[in-house]
C-alpha cells in the first residue's frame, strides 16, 4: 500500500473543485446565509494535503 507521502507530489491540480467544498466553518453565529452546518471530508482531506505540501 503506498501512502501519500511516499508519492513524491509536490503540486496538486485539482478538477471539478466543486466536489470539494462544504469545508466546516467554525462560529459562534447561528442562521446565516453561506455558512453551511455541514462539513465535507473530502474538503478536510484535500485541506490537509494542501497545507503538507
Amino acid at each position: 500500500m503506498l501512502y501519500f507521502e511516499q508519492l513524491g507530489v509536490d503540486m496538486l491540480f485539482v478538477n471539478e473543485a466543486h466536489a470539494y467544498k462544504n469545508y466546516f466553518t467554525f462560529t459562534k453565529m447561528r442562521n446565516v446565509a453561506g455558512i453551511g452546518k455541514t462539513s465535507s471530508q473530502r474538503a478536510v482531506v484535500m485541506l490537509l494535503k494542501c497545507q503538507y505540501i
